[in-house]
């Protein structure tokens, strides 16, 4: 069992995984992408979120380095499909592996895409964004796909290969799709809503029904991974002092609470998260 799951491969994320990994932890670091990314594609995503992004390269180069000297360390690509709580720890669904971990840091990058208005109301209400995992559900039945990843199309097949009727919604022509695939719009869902369940969604304009919705993108919102965990009005996960959320065992840190732009200023959060989750866990392990 790992005893950390760090969710993104950016520069807080490797600092807390540095100083977690000097201390004798089990950690991996899962960059979330649907696919595997080298070292230097994940750290040229990163640069884009700082000002001063001369030095991160290589500060970063060699976090990533030193991690890899540990052998407590583990890095996982992958697409995540989920994080569950599972007794006193935590089961991570990557492709079609699970990890098990006893903490969580959220230190993921937030992508550009918005939110269909609806969409966290019925979440796990009709709405899914683990096509792969409960698509054999729906087997013999219809459910709307919206693709919002240009690699969504291995997704759909999928979908298709085990008997799924599927209605493909994109923003853009989407390449890749099995033959066979023809009921497709392209445009934009703008709204979903229903009663209790997911009922109808809005493409362009048009009311079409679906009681269930696979939502593919790149990104990982944070609703998408804990239903339960709280955002302010911006959508950044609230945090106490301690960088820990609302749930037990769970810590967010970077971007996803709140816009970095400063290296100096990342560095001093990932000093408080590392000896807070170090803290949470030697609790956990009765070593204190």
């Amino acid at each position: 069992m790992l005893d950390v799951a760090v969710i993104g491969c950016t520069l807080e994320g490797l600092l807390v995984a540095d100083r977690l990994l000097s201390a004798g932890f089990r950690v991996a670091v899962f960059p979330g992408y649907e696919e595997p990314l080298s070292i230097s594609k994940l750290i040229k995503i990163e640069k884009s979120e700082y000002d001063k992004p001369s030095d991160l390269v290589l500060f970063m180069e060699k976090l990533y380095d030193k991690a890899r000297g540990h052998d407590n360390f583990v890095f996982y690509s992958g697409k995540i499909m989920s994080i569950v709580p599972f007794n006193d720890s935590f089961m991570v669904s990557v492709d079609d592996n699970i990890y098990e971990a006893k903490s969580i840091l959220l230190a993921n990058n937030y992508d550009n895409v918005a939110k269909i208005p609806g969409e966290d109301q019925y979440f796990l209400r009709g709405i899914s964004y683990n096509a792969i995992g409960q698509g054999g559900l729906y087997m013999d039945k219809e459910v709307a796909v919206y693709a919002q990843s240009k690699k969504a199309a291995a997704e759909i097949n999928y979908l298709n290969d085990i008997g799924v009727r599927t209605l493909v919604i994109s923003p853009n022509q989407l390449f890749g799709l099995a033959r066979g695939i023809n009921r497709r719009i392209i445009g934009e869902i703008s709204l979903v809503s229903g009663d209790r369940r997911l009922r109808y969604l809005v493409v362009n304009g048009k009311k079409i029904d679906a009681t269930v919705l696979f939502i593919i993108r790149d990104c990982i919102f944070p609703k998408s991974l804990f239903r339960d965990i709280k955002l302010d009005s911006d959508g950044y996960i609230i945090v106490d002092n301690n960088f820990q959320t609302n749930i037990d065992g769970v810590y967010a840190t970077g971007n996803c609470i709140s816009k970095v732009g400063d290296i100096k200023k990342a560095i001093s959060r990932a000093v408080v998260v590392g000896r807070s989750m170090n803290s949470y866990l030697n609790q956990a392990c009765n070593l204190v």
